[in-house]
């Protein structure tokens, strides 16, 4: 952990918040400009993730349950023990660390699924070409991974009229199927943007 600032009120501390973007704030109930609460309130519109650490010397016990409400991380009571706060900067710290873990996870698995996605719906154009295709829209949703809906359909017809031209080899109408399925795909995803 690394410190990167102190304010010594709540209007100053929101101020080093919004530049710094700190993982975590420890702040004190009672300050001049934006008590903890205000500050707290005003600092989680930046960054609902923000960990906070309440420090104060009011043992009341609506301070603990406003402060529980606001997703407070921990609240520590005046004198501050040093060995109770390493402790709760670890725990604080253990929770980042596993959230950081979970969210690299996470980013993982969605770039993989985007990946797979793609290779199944590049199956799409083979089973078209080759009249492969269902004919049941869930069925087509569940093996391609689209979202086709009754009712909101694009539809497009390829025709490529060479094969009884004499002046044109079977290779040149070979090669603009291939064409067409090399384009047909990206075409078809920038209509599904639009």
């Amino acid at each position: 952990m690394k410190l990167v600032g102190t304010a010594s009120n709540g209007i100053g501390a929101l101020q080093m918040i919004e530049a710094e973007h700190p993982d975590l704030v420890l702040t004190d109930i009672r300050m001049p400009g934006y008590d903890g609460m205000e500050l707290l309130k005003r600092a989680r519109i930046q960054n609902p993730d923000m960990e906070f650490i309440i420090i104060s010397g009011y043992s009341h016990f609506e301070y603990a349950q406003t402060a529980i409400r606001y997703g407070v991380s921990d609240y520590i009571l005046k004198p501050v023990n040093e060995e109770a706060l390493n402790a709760t900067l670890q725990k604080v710290r253990q929770r980042y660390m596993e959230h950081q873990a979970l969210t690299e996870k996470n980013l993982e698995q969605k770039k993989q699924q985007v990946l797979d996605q793609a290779r199944v719906r590049e199956t799409l154009w083979m089973d078209l070409e080759y009249a492969r295709i269902l004919q049941n829209m869930e069925a087509l949703n569940e093996k391609y991974w689209y979202h086709f809906q009754e009712g909101k359909f694009r539809t497009f017809l390829i025709q490529a009229d060479v094969k009884n031209n004499e002046d044109l080899s079977e290779n040149y109408a070979d090669n603009v199927m291939e064409l067409v399925n090399s384009k047909a795909p990206g075409l078809f995803e920038k209509l599904k943007r639009s």
